[in-house]
This record gives C-alpha cells, structure tokens and sequence, in this order.
C-alpha cells in the first residue's frame, strides 16, 4: 500500500519500530513541508540500509543535504519547489522525486519490499530469484504509481536503486 499522507508514513514506521531522526525547532528554520516533516516525521534510521540520513543539514545555494547513500551519493531538497535529487561520485545531480513525500513514499515502499523478501526467506538461484524479482517489480510498479517521474530514464535515483537491488 501506498502511503499517501505524513501522517501514514509515520504510522508505518512506528508500526514497524523503526527509530526516526527529527530537527529539533532550533534545527529547522523553515515552515515549508521538508523542514515540517522533519521536525514531526524524521527519516528511518536503520542499520541494515544504504541510506545514512543526518540531523545536521548541510544548506547550498538553494539546496539542503540531509543524508548519503553508498559512497559518495549526496541527498539533496531543492528549497525552491521541494523536489528530492542526489548528487553522483562525478558531482552530477540527478532527479530523485517531485517531493520530500513521495521520496519519503519510496522510502516506506522500499522497506516493505524489503521486509517482504526478507520473510520469504528466498534462496538465491531459480524458481527463488523469479519470486524474489516479481517482489523487486511490484515494489517499483507502487513507486511508479506514487511518482513516475521518478522513473523517467534509468539514469535517476531510483532505476539505479533498483538495479542495485536485483544484482
């Protein structure tokens, strides 16, 4: 299921347990929606993912940096219209989502992908690998529906995240 307010999204990781990293009023100078979601949602923090998310942003021009994933791939909000890119090991942005919500969407989406491989307790070769891609699929055809502009060229965020996940 697609969460389709803050207000899901937090109800999922809670019901979960996953811990959130939150700005504090201090921390968060802002009243648009990023900084709103960060002060009362936060980001998962979770050890076993690639996503490595800070309570210290880092501000740019009209940009803020609020996490990392992999090596060197940094995660960025455009202040001027919320829309959520990443910049590449060679300092080349790439569109990520229109919004703080619908990254925040995939985020809840990747996990159930996640969380559902994992119950499944799939092996690593044939009748297995074919269940373990049709949950790779499903996942991306929820994330298509929450943002399809996500998934314009193979070269963004998510089509990359995508690949890596299917080996």
């Amino acid at each position: 299921m697609i969460p389709m307010s803050w207000q899901q999204v937090q109800a999922y990781w809670d019901s979960v347990g996953v811990d959130r990293k939150t700005l504090s009023l201090q921390e968060s100078p802002g009243g648009d929606e990023f900084y709103r979601a960060m002060r009362e949602v936060g980001l998962p923090d979770q050890k076993w993912w690639a996503f490595k998310f800070t309570r210290a942003l880092l501000r740019s021009k009209d940009r803020v940096q609020f996490g990392k994933m992999w090596d060197g791939w940094n995660l960025w909000i455009h202040e001027k219209d919320g829309a959520f890119f990443f910049e590449d090991e060679e300092h080349r942005e790439r569109f990520g989502n229109s919004s703080f919500l619908a990254f925040n969407q995939f985020l809840v989406l990747f996990d159930q992908g996640y969380r559902t491989h994992e119950a499944a307790n799939l092996g690593d070769s044939g009748e297995d690998w074919d269940k373990g891609a049709v949950m790779v699929q499903e996942m991306e055809s929820q994330m298509r529906a929450a943002d399809s502009r996500a998934f314009e060229n193979s070269e963004l965020f998510w089509p990359k995240v995508i690949e890596d996940m299917e080996g």
